[in-house]
């Protein structure tokens, strides 16, 4: 055990609660639906490509003096 707690994350109707364990499940809770790890990544990925290509981009500053 990593020490590490688990993560929930509510946004309307929809909660995903995903651990820091790999070995354990992400749980993406949608009405009347869960999905698996793998659905999970698929919805994941199809996402984050939707958002790469819908949002601009925002120039990263460094912290560094």
């Amino acid at each position: 055990m990593t020490g590490r707690s688990s993560t929930t994350c509510t946004l309307g109707d929809i909660t995903v609660e995903a651990s820091p364990d790999p070995d354990r499940p992400v749980r993406i809770h949608l009405p009347q639906t869960d999905l698996t790890r793998e659905q999970a990544l698929h919805l994941h990925l199809v996402l984050g490509a939707h958002l790469a290509q819908t949002m601009r981009a925002t120039p990263v500053r460094s912290t560094d003096g």
